[in-house]
């Protein structure tokens, strides 16, 4: 039996968690045994151009060196 997930991103307006158990609420009423889980996303830096751009070379760097030890790993 497969097994469907959403996510959903929602504002926030007041508090976090008064939204949660508004949707915990409202999604218990119109469905009988429907499971919630709730992660948190930490808020993202913002950053200058340059700043992204050197994030951008490292993760370039480091996604390489990843992948050949993988191969490495594989082989």
């Amino acid at each position: 039996m497969a097994s469907r997930y959403w996510v959903v991103s929602l504002p926030v307006q007041n508090s976090a968690s008064s939204l949660w158990n508004c949707l915990q609420d409202q999604i218990s009423k119109h469905s009988f045994d429907t499971p919630l889980y709730r992660f948190n996303i930490p808020n993202l830096r913002v950053g200058t151009l340059d700043s992204l751009l050197s994030l951008s070379d490292d993760l370039l760097k480091s996604n390489n060196c990843v992948e050949g030890v993988s191969h490495k790993i594989r082989r």
